[in-house]
């Protein structure tokens, strides 16, 4: 396998995806004090959702600087041309002025430090690595925590007040949640307990499907109010989620989102009388191309998505024949041909420009392999960043909103932002990322505010599509 594409599956699956992360103890360090500062609240953090955390106790109005540590793990190369998990400490900083002698958490509008946008997801996201030139190390006792512990602390004036061990998880534990393995489907699927809940089925993009990512994605849809079907259509041989799959990204049948929503018709939990679909990159692909052949859908939104059908494979596979992601009726899907990938160079830095060329060199096949969004009959979402370095996202999802004309439909791009801003807004970018003065480089710090920012505007907006009224 080539390492480039070890990386970019491995980048492409933790970004895009909800995060899972491991289970942990709930230790709250600040102890039982009554007086002087301390954290109080739930231990618990649902990704995607507000905490109910605060610092409470604080004497005078000066501010306090907020700490979140992570020990998270990264791919790196070990010297030799090995790709080995190396464990890495993230810190992020938000410096707040107290109300009253309390900061809260939710709706935290740092005057300084390592995100300065109103979002408490920023603590999360905006922890710089250790071992760059952007590390700040924490006040002294404000320790590394264990792998799946977020540890929050305060400090004023260099003195640590307080520390406050916090578990971040995908959903709350009442979750329905289990893995599909029926005739022609495979996925995962959650679902709040009861009944009536709108149904949403979500796909992956190139990383393919994988263990644990599947089942969080699935869970975070879940943990805000949706019957939700994270279905796998293909998996990397490398991270193997259903050995019925296809390793290979090549001639999908779109019928699987038939199948899909037939499978969440009986279950209990889901309406599928009011059902969506969420597509990330090559899944956004997969589900414009749905809701132009399902007038059913009630709600399509392409994420990081394209305007055309593009030419199948997998990042490391050499094809020897150009081939379509996908099939209709048993026949491939017309499709724009895509120049070779050139081994050494980094998928990241010219994946872009590596589609921007075969578009103009196989002109050609623009009109055969082109969308037609305009025939979807449900209101579309297109999410997209301008400095995207795997596809151009920002510009085609504003080719999509255009196409679509009076048809209902919503475009949200970062300028800024590249191609990871389809998570719930709590994966640590600096974690892979590293910032660049390149005129066309992306802004870790963009990205991070979008993805969080998103996240909220695309749940808002599915509730709003798949209401009862």
């Amino acid at each position: 396998m080539r390492k480039t594409a070890l990386i970019a599956a491995s980048l492409a699956a933790s970004a895009l995806c909800a995060v899972p992360i491991a289970s942990a103890q709930q230790t709250p360090v600040s102890g039982e004090a009554t007086q002087g500062p301390r954290f109080t609240g739930d231990p618990v953090w649902i990704a995607g959702q507000e905490p109910d955390i605060r610092l409470e106790g604080i004497d005078g109005e000066d501010p306090v600087t907020l700490h979140s540590l992570r020990n998270m793990e990264r791919w790196e190369d070990d010297g030799t041309g090995n790709w080995v998990r190396a464990e890495k400490l993230l810190h992020a900083r938000a410096v707040g002025v107290p109300q009253d002698g309390v900061l809260e958490l939710s709706g935290l509008t740092p005057i300084d430090g390592t995100f300065m946008s109103t979002d408490s997801n920023g603590l999360l996201w905006a922890g710089r690595r250790e071992g760059t030139n952007r590390f700040i190390e924490p006040p002294a006792g404000l320790e590394r925590p264990a792998a799946g512990i977020v540890r929050l602390g305060a400090s004023r004036n260099g003195e640590l007040l307080a520390v406050y061990d916090i578990e971040l998880v995908n959903g709350p534990d009442d979750l329905i949640e289990m893995k599909v393995a029926a005739e022609g489907l495979a996925g995962a699927y959650a679902a709040p307990p009861g009944t009536g809940h709108p149904a949403l089925i979500v796909l992956h993009g190139s990383e393919g499907a994988s263990p644990g990512m599947t089942e969080a994605t699935a869970s975070a849809y879940a943990a805000q109010g949706f019957a939700s079907l994270a279905l796998a259509y293909f998996n990397q041989p490398y991270h193997v989620f259903d050995e019925r799959l296809p390793t290979i990204l090549e001639e999908i049948p779109i019928e699987q989102v038939e199948t899909a929503r037939d499978w969440l018709a009986n279950r209990p939990e889901a309406d599928a009388s009011r059902i969506g679909i969420h597509g990330t990159s090559k899944g956004a692909e997969m589900a414009l191309l749905a809701g132009v052949r399902y007038d059913w859908l009630d709600a399509v939104i392409a994420c990081v998505g394209t305007d055309i059908v593009w030419e199948g494979g997998s990042v490391d596979y050499d094809k020897p024949a150009h081939l379509s992601s996908w099939t209709w009726g048993g026949e491939p899907l017309p499709f724009m041909r895509l120049l070779p990938f050139v081994e050494g160079q980094s998928l990241w830095d010219w994946n872009t420009d590596r589609y921007l060329a075969s578009r103009k060199l196989f002109a050609v096949d623009e009109q055969a392999a082109r969308i037609p969004v305009e025939d979807i009959a449900a209101p579309v979402l297109a999410i997209g960043g301008g400095r995207d370095h795997v596809w151009a996202s920002g510009e085609m999802s504003k080719v999509i909103a255009e196409t679509r004309g009076e048809r209902p439909t919503t475009v949200l791009v970062n300028e800024l932002a590249g191609h990871q801003i389809c998570g719930t807004g709590t994966f640590p970018k600096w974690l892979y990322g590293d910032d660049s003065d390149k005129p066309s480089a992306k802004s870790i710090a963009a990205e991070g505010e979008a993805e969080s920012r998103f996240w909220k505007a695309k749940i808002e907006w599915l509730r709003e599509q798949l209401s009862e009224d």
